[in-house]
């Protein structure tokens, strides 16, 4: 990543806030308050670019379990259709072998 020399002011803070900044700084060992809030800012950018990211990882997934679950149900209405229609074959293949026994008994006689 490129560094520029691009400034941000930050107004509106107390002397208090600032001072309790510095202790964090010092805390944290920071060589500055422009490193640890330049870290702080770099943080919630990154963490924000992920949350984007997770959240459109979830869209798609639940895109992709709502099709799974309209293929299966699909894909069950296909199968009972074709356990009725082996039904009705099995049927018909039963009037079919006892027409020909009756055909095959009317040629004998």
């Amino acid at each position: 990543m490129k560094i520029s020399n691009k400034e941000l002011k930050i107004r509106g803070l107390s002397s208090e806030e600032i001072a309790q900044l510095d202790i964090i700084v010092k805390k944290e060992n920071y060589s500055s308050r422009n490193e640890f809030l330049l870290n702080e800012i770099r943080k919630v950018i990154q963490g924000n670019y992920k949350s984007n990211e997770e959240e459109i990882l979830t869209t798609y997934l639940k895109e992709i379990i709502v099709t799974n679950k309209e293929l299966t149900k699909n894909l069950k209405h296909v199968l009972e259709s074709k356990e009725k229609l082996l039904d009705e074959i099995d049927k018909l293949s039963e009037k079919y072998a006892r027409f020909l026994e009756y055909t095959d008994e009317e040629g004998r006689n």
